[in-house]
């Protein structure tokens, strides 16, 4: 995604600053999508856990009344529990860093940002690729 941004025509006009700010809201983007595809393989783990430890009380004849089984799988929901709200809290942190890398992609836009000494259309420029890719600057 970033390298396609450097392929533009206004990005070798565009200042360091604002350079770098792209340069940093791309990787926050990549590691929000690394940590997300992570949460999933975890909940897949905690997901395969559950059938695992729960076996024999669905798929055997043990009575799922007995006092054994009540406390073992009540120990087991709430080992599953506290693993779901962990998993919960990871992207949690990877999501503010990729809103505050926003944030201050956005804040580029009221200062200067280019090196253009004619009509610059740099701005309209990346408003329009970010837009293209799904990113409103102007919200």
């Amino acid at each position: 995604m970033n390298d396609n941004i450097r392929n533009e025509d206004f990005y070798k006009n565009l200042s360091e600053l604002v350079k770098s700010r792209i340069d940093n809201f791309y990787n926050s983007c990549i590691h929000y999508e690394f940590i997300t595809k992570l949460c999933i393989i975890l909940y897949c783990i905690v997901t395969a856990t559950f059938f695992y430890k729960f076996k024999y009380v669905f798929f055997t004849n043990a009575n799922i009344y007995d006092l054994s089984s009540i406390i073992y799988i009540s120990k087991n929901i709430i080992i599953l529990s506290a693993a779901i709200f962990i998993i919960n809290q990871i992207p949690k942190e990877s999501k503010a860093n990729l809103d505050k890398a926003f944030i201050n992609l956005k804040q580029c836009l009221l200062m200067d940002m280019c090196t253009c000494t004619e009509k610059c259309t740099c701005r309209n420029s990346l408003i329009s690729y970010f837009k293209k890719q799904g990113y409103n600057l102007l919200k």
